[in-house]
């Protein structure tokens, strides 16, 4: 004759394996939770911290770019225009602090360029070759920022420079 407590009896070796293999389970699951909250962390702070540093990067740059658009507009007003003598007060900054900077006229043509290349590029052996060959980059690369340069409520040229 069964009892009730015989009902709810297990065999003593089946008991300890399905605990052992419930409690493993719990742990590759919280195993698995961890990494994957750590992974996620990881890419939330990273994701961030380069937005930020990009946003660093870019108010540097605006800032420098407002000043060198200052010095282009007293130059400008100073010489009468974008002569040889105004684009040579402006400020060298090009591959000394890794800024590219070009200066534009009013018609948006480039009258100033110092965003040539550390290491020229292939076929730069000739003098003969284009401006590209030569090692210059005429268009940005990468997040620019823009200063227009002002003399007498009048834009006269804008201010250019990437990192």
């Amino acid at each position: 004759m069964r009892t009730d407590d015989d009902a709810f009896d297990v065999p003593a070796d089946s008991s300890g394996s399905s605990r052992g293999a419930f409690s493993r389970r719990i742990a590759l699951a919280f195993a698995a939770v961890a990494a994957i909250t750590v992974l996620l962390a990881a890419v939330v702070i990273s994701a961030v911290w380069n937005y930020q540093f990009d946003q660093y990067v870019r108010a540097n740059l605006q800032h420098i770019s407002d000043s060198v658009a200052d010095v282009g507009a007293q130059v400008y007003a100073t010489y009468n225009g974008w002569t040889f003598q105004a684009l040579s007060v402006i400020p060298r900054l090009g591959t000394m602090q890794g800024v590219a900077m070009q200066i534009l006229n009013e018609s948006n043509e480039l009258i100033y360029d110092d965003s040539v290349n550390a290491s020229p590029s292939q076929g730069a052996e000739t003098e003969e070759g284009p401006a590209q060959a030569r090692g210059f980059n005429l268009e940005p690369q990468g997040p620019v920022v823009t200063s227009p340069v002002v003399v007498n409520s009048k834009t006269v040229g804008t201010v250019r420079m990437w990192a």
